[in-house]
């Protein structure tokens, strides 16, 4: 089965990962994460990375090192984060599943992003040299936590370690589908798993893919090598 990474702590020895920062473009990882080769082992078949916003502290999925992630279901909208370049991979059908440890699943967020004051701050520390400053007035821990703060359910899975998944089983009136979120018992993935096949069952014969959209304003022309949601292994 077709398979694609997270750049973020999803490691293949030799290709460049950089988890969404700038600083670390090009970097390649020393080894392989253990998961990574669990997975391959399994018979997935790795092909490409999505993208993460910086070290993953962002309920959305705009690094500035590859810019902002869209939704495939509405170009103007977020597919949440920090998983958010796979969440829409999976959305646009490119792929069944991706590597995404549970962010906030997309359309509730909106068009979340770093206040331009903010992001004007993090340039002159970073070109000064004077990050440190950030660190101790507190600036960074507030911008983390509000940020964060819009994704307050998923983070019980992320830092327990329960096995947690996104299911899109209801839509808003627009018909944008709603992921639900599902949390189970330790070692509980395959329970989760089959609930998601079950769910697929279900929903055969629904409309279960972006709308149709035209090339200048194609949902997936902007989940390819040379955009910014997905990047092939071996690929620049």
């Amino acid at each position: 089965m077709p398979f694609l990474l997270k750049d973020l702590n999803q490691d293949i020895e030799g290709v460049p990962t950089s988890a969404g920062c700038r600083a670390l473009a090009g970097r390649p990882a020393q080894q392989t994460s253990t998961i990574v080769e669990r997975w391959r082992d399994a018979g997935l078949v790795i092909f490409g990375e999505t993208t993460t916003p910086e070290f993953g502290s962002k309920g959305v999925t705009e690094a500035d090192l590859f810019g902002p992630t869209r939704n495939p279901w509405d170009l103007d909208r977020t597919p949440g984060g920090s998983s958010g370049g796979a969440a829409a991979a999976v959305a646009a059908r490119i792929i069944p599943v991706a590597a995404a440890p549970l962010g906030e699943p997309p359309i509730r967020i909106g068009a979340l992003d770093t206040p331009a004051p903010l992001r004007a701050i993090a340039e002159g520390l970073l070109r000064t040299r004077t990050t440190w400053l950030a660190r101790l007035t507190g600036a960074v821990d507030q911008m983390v936590q509000r940020s964060l703060g819009w994704v307050p359910c998923t983070q019980l899975a992320n830092v327990t370690g329960r096995p947690a998944i996104s299911l899109p089983l209801y839509g808003t009136p627009d018909g944008l589908p709603m992921g639900n979120q599902f949390v189970g018992r330790l070692q509980s993935e395959g329970l989760l798993l089959r609930l998601a096949a079950n769910s697929s069952r279900r929903r055969r014969g629904t409309n279960a893919a972006p709308p149709a959209r035209d090339d200048n304003n194609s949902a997936t022309k902007s989940i390819t090598p040379h955009h910014d949601q997905l990047r092939l292994i071996g690929k620049s």
